[in-house]
């Protein structure tokens, strides 16, 4: 995952920026953790899901303004934050962020694949 803060984002004071990037990082470790229940069992697309059900979640309780810029693609109906999404609380003031390269579990086929 890739995160851009766009220029035109609101100033925010050096605190509560890192707060947020501390709340990025607990949406990846979020996405592992709920995932983790799915390995071995070679169900990837349940995987997945429990994935990005856990990093969704994260996304929207963060007071952000959010935008999924590049996300996962319709092509295999899997489910996904898909590009043009919005996350966040989205509230006025709140820091504007461009989410770029967006997959919450990479390699779905290694995680669902017995031991």
């Amino acid at each position: 995952m890739s995160l851009r803060q766009p220029s035109l984002a609101i100033r925010s004071d050096h605190n509560e920026l890192r707060l947020v990037q501390f709340d990025f990082l607990r949406a990846t470790e979020m996405a592992a953790l709920n995932c983790m229940s799915w390995i071995g069992k070679g169900n990837k697309e349940a995987a997945d899901a429990a994935a990005c059900d856990a990093i969704r979640g994260m996304f929207d309780s963060m007071d952000i303004c959010g935008e999924v810029v590049i996300g996962e693609g319709v092509k295999d109906q899997a489910p996904g934050l898909f590009t043009g999404e919005r996350v966040g609380m989205w509230r006025e003031g709140t820091p504007l962020f461009d989410i770029l390269a967006l997959d919450p579990l990479d390699g779905t086929t290694n995680v669902s694949r017995p031991a």
